[in-house]
């Protein structure tokens, strides 16, 4: 028996991110984009069209801090994992996406393959923290 694809919405401010990832997960049979967003009004909004297994956001985020996105989206959608992305190691950042509920927090400058392995954690039934960081 197969597995339905893992539905995954991907949040960045930069159309070319966006689209860079969503091209590259299009490739895996096990996930599917379902939607892309550039901000936090989007990302709520497609949240609740889309309902999403993962939201992989961005840090950066134009408007609406992705922080309290987070924490939104774990508390009006509690089955949906976050996946925190950035460019920067920041400590500070990293323990308030945890609190706000995220499941990991990974590097940009990161392999894909990170990436991958953390939406296929966030699926798994042992979920935990992971910085993510080399």
């Amino acid at each position: 028996m197969t597995l339905p694809p893992i539905r995954i919405l991907l949040v960045d401010h930069h159309e070319m991110a966006r689209r860079g990832l969503a091209n590259h997960i299009s490739t895996h049979e096990d996930m599917q984009v379902v939607g892309l967003a550039a901000n936090g009004d989007e990302t709520l909004e497609l949240c609740g069209k889309t309902m999403p297994d993962v939201v992989v956001i961005d840090l950066d985020l134009a408007g609406m801090d992705s922080i309290a996105v987070t924490a939104a989206i774990t508390r009006s959608y509690p089955g949906v994992q976050v996946i925190v992305i950035t460019l920067f190691m920041d400590e500070i950042k990293h323990q308030e996406a945890l609190a706000a509920g995220a499941f990991r927090y990974l590097l940009k400058g990161n392999p894909i393959d990170e990436l991958l392995r953390a939406i296929r954690d966030a699926q798994s039934p042992q979920k935990s923290d992971h910085i993510g960081a080399n």
